[in-house]
């Protein structure tokens, strides 16, 4: 359980510091103007992302560990 509060912590750290990044690059993009790409390109990514994180052995592991 510890180790659970760590990477939380760590995660949460990367991602307030990589808000601003992604603020700007997108910002840039979109006063060009290529919106559709870019949110083809987002959704894309998003729709991968959650594919890998529903297999089902992924899942499976998850739920063995959180009914101990």
């Amino acid at each position: 359980d510890e180790y659970k509060g760590r990477v939380f912590s760590m995660i949460g750290t990367l991602g307030m510091i990589l808000m601003p990044i992604g603020t700007i690059i997108y910002g840039t993009l979109y006063e060009k103007g290529i919106y559709f790409p870019i949110n083809l390109f987002s959704s894309i990514i998003i729709l991968v992302a959650v594919f890998f994180s529903l297999n089902t052995i992924i899942l499976t592991r998850s739920f063995e560990e959180y009914n101990k």
